[in-house]
């Protein structure tokens, strides 16, 4: 529920002393409040309400303005010594627990959030606070779409304090019983659109801090801050120095720690493969890189039925970060941008023709006589508005640009391919899913499994694309009068010259197992019903610029998306060009070739 500044008035004048003389307890929960003003009165509000004891603030949408000053009221709230609880988090003891001398143990069924952690941290309690030990055997997983700077430095000081803890336990040769944080497994931040260069910069250097790195070895795999629009360059620079700590610290012999998983790329294979290439020994080919875009609808994850994507976009720092660490393992044999466009992203036939909908009733009854003026209804006599045709425009040009930025900064030996298509039919919902890690994607690769046995997205896509091609094989031999065996093999097609190399770069066939035996073209995508028409002015010239391979199916491209390509002067490095299945005719047939003769370009 959204609350705006009206909202907050209203807040603000019911919920008094007045009429609330015994509250003692306040839940905000599953609120989105965007603005710091209507936060201002909450805040007042909850400041004079001296009665209450709990305050629970769970799943709010933030600004980074907006939780400071929520958390600046919390902590007024505790200090006057009316608060008691915070999601769970005794304040009131702790704070009692000051003048002692043990340790308070938390209760394991705090929701840790930006409040409790910057609670923690503003009023100084980790000192007398201790994490219960059922959190340190279950594991201490943080995920923080909605974690804002606020929490982020509060977690940045509980690590810090708990790795002073583990350095002074071992002074003097006396090892103390080690601090409960040892099982903090996972920071997930992707998808967050509040965290900032700083806080991200912090958490690095705190987790490169060599105290910091040992409590943490046995414990922390995978951290990941992708999809994260704020994060700029200095961000991508930060991380990128934390894997060149933890590689230099790897070859080093020493303890580089137990992170396995930076922004969903795989340390350990990368770090495994180097020390083989270093040792002369024989090193086994790394599976490619691949990054899954994924277009979000208008109004997706609003309750309007449409699929809410994870890790939708690359952000900046995700540009610069895949494209060093591309710099660091030259080995990694390709990099591959593939860009999902779902069917719902196109406005509906009636608003795509400029038709009038209108909200009021089409009733004949409510027109005047004669022609004279309608009832006077309070329906609106506008139609409801809808994604345009420029706003949809810009935010498939947004993916394409990313993935320029991404080839521009990779290395000239890399092979880089993009791709775009329509989401598979009945398959939507994977591809929204989609994975966290970036390595071993493709279901052609021996690693598309993850350290948990999971198969990738593509890799349970193909599962479901032989289901649906043997259940069509089976229909046409029942409608044939034939009975096909159970371990019957399809015909295997054969190719001549070098057709066989060139389909690699169909993602139909890499990504989602097309290969003209087990999984046909039309297992995949049956008919055009299926098709996205991209907007004309989505420019799609620079990725032959920058590309190895250009893979763009089934969005019925015809000769006025090919209008820029005659500004492309140079394709240096564009070897394969994959246009099929769209709408292009003789005119943009030539236009295509015209434009590769005069930039010279080099498409076998």
């Amino acid at each position: 529920v959204r609350m705006d500044e009206g909202d907050g008035v209203i807040f603000y004048t019911l919920v008094t002393p007045e009429w609330f003389p015994v509250l003692t307890k306040v839940v905000l929960r599953h609120l989105e409040i965007p603005q710091a003003g209507t936060l201002a009165y909450i805040t007042d509000a909850l400041l004079s309400l001296t009665s209450v004891r709990e305050l629970v603030l769970s799943e709010l949408k933030l600004s980074g303005r907006g939780a400071s000053l929520l958390l600046q009221a919390v902590a007024e709230m505790a200090q006057n010594q009316h608060l008691d609880l915070l999601n769970g988090l005794p304040l009131g003891r702790l704070l009692a627990q000051k003048e002692g001398a043990t340790p308070l143990q938390l209760p394991g069924d705090i929701e840790w959030n930006d409040f409790p952690l910057g609670a923690m941290a503003r009023l100084n309690l980790w000192p007398v606070a201790a994490l219960p030990q059922s959190m340190a055997d279950g594991g201490f997983n943080l995920r923080g779409q909605h974690l804002t700077d606020v929490g982020l430095r509060g977690l940045c000081v509980m690590l810090r304090h708990f790795a002073g803890q583990a350095q002074a336990s071992s002074v003097g040769g006396i090892r103390s019983a080690p601090p409960s944080l040892m099982q903090l497994t996972k920071i997930d931040l992707s998808g967050n659109g509040q965290i900032t260069d700083d806080t991200v910069a912090d958490l690095c250097h705190t987790l490169q801090h060599p105290s910091t790195g040992a409590s943490l070895r046995h414990s922390l795999r995978d951290l990941s801050v992708r999809s994260c629009m704020k994060l700029k360059a200095r961000s991508a620079l930060e991380l990128q120095s934390f894997v060149m700590h933890i590689r230099d610290a790897g070859r080093g012999g020493s303890e580089s720690g137990g992170l396995q998983t930076i922004n969903g790329l795989d340390l350990e294979a990368l770090q495994n493969a180097g020390r083989a290439s270093t040792s002369g020994s024989r090193r086994e080919g790394l599976p490619p890189m691949t990054l899954r875009t994924y277009v979000e609808p208008d109004g997706a994850g609003k309750g309007e039925g449409l699929l809410k994507p994870n890790l939708p976009t690359l952000s900046e720092c995700d540009v610069l970060f895949f494209a060093c660490m591309l710099h660091l393992w030259p080995h990694i044999p390709h990099c591959h941008v593939h860009v999902v466009l779902p069917r719902e992203l196109m406005p509906d036939d009636r608003a795509a023709q400029g038709g009038f909908l209108t909200w009021s009733r089409d009733d004949p009854a409510d027109d005047g006589m004669f022609g004279g003026p309608g009832a006077v209804t309070n329906d609106s006599p506008y139609p409801p508005p809808s994604s345009s045709a420029k706003k949809i425009a810009a935010a498939i040009q947004a993916h394409f640009d990313a993935a320029r930025r991404l080839f521009e900064a990779c290395p000239t030996g890399t092979q880089l391919r993009f791709s775009a298509s329509p989401a598979i039919p009945d398959c939507e919902a994977i591809l929204a899913h989609g994975d966290h890690r970036v390595l071993g994607l493709p279901p052609s690769t021996a690693a598309n499994a993850d350290r948990q046995g999971e198969l990738s997205s593509f890799a349970k896509i193909k599962q479901i694309l032989q289901g649906k091609a043997q259940a069509r094989r089976r229909k046409i031999a029942r409608s044939r009068g034939e009975h096909l065996l159970a371990n019957a093999q399809p015909a295997r097609p054969l190719y001549v010259n070098n057709i066989n190399s060139q389909r690699l770069h169909c993602h139909f066939r890499t990504l989602y197992g097309k290969d003209e035996m087990d999984i046909e073209h039309g297992d995949i995508m049956p008919d055009e019903r299926y098709n996205v028409c991209l907007p004309t002015e989505v420019d799609i010239s620079q990725a032959f610029a920058v590309a190895t391979s250009v893979d763009l199916q089934h969005l019925e491209l015809c000769p006025a998306h090919l209008d820029r390509l005659c500004l492309v002067t140079d394709m240096p490095v564009l070897t394969h060009l994959n246009l099929n299945n769209n709408l292009l005719g003789d005119a943009g047939v030539e236009m295509l070739f015209r434009a590769l003769v005069d930039a010279n370009s080099s498409v076998v």
